[in-house]
C-alpha cells in the first residue's frame, strides 16, 4: 500500500467532513458532496463515500465486501490487498463493473478496530483514469485519518432537529442529511442485544395516507438483525398537528438467540416523514421503551 504515493496528497493534511470521525486527503479534484457523505467530481462521474460504523460492526459491514456479494452485484474483483491505516486494520478492493457498456472502477477501502469500522468507496467511469490514475487514489487512501470523538456541538448543529430530553441517550452519529444514532450504555455500541439505542432518519417523499401502514409494516420488517420477526402491535397517533403511527414488535438476535423489543415511529409531515425506531433487550425493555417515548417527544425541528 505504500508503494507508488503520489506526493501532494501526502504534502495536504487529512480533513474531516461535518460530524465524521473518518477523515482524508481526496483525490485532487474532488470536492465535498452536498448530497452524501463523501466527495465528488461532477465533471469526471467520480465520487467518494466516506461511511463509518460503530463499536463491534466490523463482521457486519464486512458482509457487504465479501467477493460473493460484490458478484451477486455484478461487480469483479481484481484484487484484495491486506491494509492497516490510522491504528485500524482491514483490506483493499480493486474491482470494476460493467454496465451497459460502460466501465466503473470500483474501489473501496474497509478498515476497523474495536470501536468503528470505517469504509472508503470510489466509483469512477473508467474514462476518468487518466484524471484518477491508480496511484493517486492509493496516495489518498494512504491518508486516512481518525479523531477519536466529534464535538457534541458539531453533531447536534447537523441536524436540522434539536431534542428536548435525551432521556439517558447519548448521539454517537450525526450525518447532515437528518440521519442519527443515539445509546444508551456504557459503551459506544449500537448493538440491541448489548444495550438500547434509537435511530432517526428523514425521508423527503412519503406514501399517500391509504399506503403508509403497508409503507411502515414493510421499513419495519426490514430492519436487519431480527430472527423470527413478528409485529405486535399497530397504533395510529399524533405528533401535534402530524399524523404518524407507532409500530411494536420483537424478535431474536440471530447470532446470540437474545429476545428483542423494538418499536417504530412514523411521523409524516409535508412532503416527507420522520422515522423512529428504538431497540432494546425484552428484559429491560420496560425501563428502555418510557424514555425512548420520551426522546421521540422531545424531538423539534429547527
Amino acid at each position: 500500500m505504500a508503494l507508488g504515493l503520489a506526493t501532494p496528497a501526502l504534502a495536504a493534511s487529512p480533513t474531516f467532513l461535518p460530524g465524521s470521525r473518518v477523515g482524508l486527503v481526496p483525490p485532487e479534484g474532488m470536492v465535498p458532496s452536498r448530497s452524501f457523505q463523501g466527495y465528488e467530481d461532477a465533471a469526471q462521474g467520480v465520487i467518494l463515500f466516506v461511511t463509518e460504523f460503530g463499536a463491534n460492526t466490523f463482521e457486519r459491514a464486512d458482509k457487504d465486501f465479501t467477493p460473493e456479494a460484490l458478484a451477486q452485484g455484478g461487480i469483479e474483483v481484481e484484487t484484495r490487498e491486506d491494509a492497516a491505516f490510522a491504528g485500524m486494520r482491514g483490506y483493499l478492493i480493486v474491482a470494476h463493473q460493467d454496465i451497459a457498456g460502460m466501465r466503473w472502477r470500483k474501489w473501496a477501502l474497509v478498515q476497523t478496530r474495536g470501536d468503528i469500522t470505517a469504509t472508503v468507496v470510489l466509483v469512477a467511469p473508467e474514462a476518468s483514469r487518466a484524471a484518477y490514475p491508480d496511484a493517486a487514489l492509493r496516495a489518498s487512501f494512504a491518508t486516512l485519518a481518525l479523531r477519536e470523538s466529534v464535538p457534541d456541538e458539531e453533531k447536534f448543529g447537523l441536524l436540522p432537529y434539536r431534542f428536548g430530553d435525551l432521556a439517558g441517550f447519548r448521539l454517537i452519529q450525526a450525518i447532515p442529511t437528518g440521519a442519527a444514532i443515539l445509546t444508551s450504555g456504557p459503551s459506544d455500541a449500537t448493538i440491541a442485544s448489548q444495550q438500547p439505542f434509537f435511530m432517526i432518519g428523514i425521508a423527503s417523499s412519503a406514501p399517500a395516507p391509504a399506503e403508509r401502514e403497508n409503507f411502515a409494516r414493510r421499513r419495519v420488517a426490514a430492519i436487519g438483525g431480527l430472527d423470527q420477526f413478528r409485529v405486535l402491535q399497530v397504533t395510529q397517533i399524533r405528533f401535534g398537528a402530524d399524523l404518524g403511527q407507532e409500530i411494536v414488535a420483537e424478535g431474536k438476535d440471530p447470532k446470540n438467540g437474545v429476545e428483542l423489543s423494538l418499536v417504530q415511529w412514523m411521523r409524516f409531515r409535508a412532503g416527507g416523514y420522520l422515522e423512529m425506531v428504538g431497540i432494546a433487550r425484552r428484559d429491560v425493555w420496560a425501563e428502555a421503551f418510557p424514555r425512548m417515548r420520551a426522546l421521540r417527544d422531545g424531538i423539534e425541528f429547527k
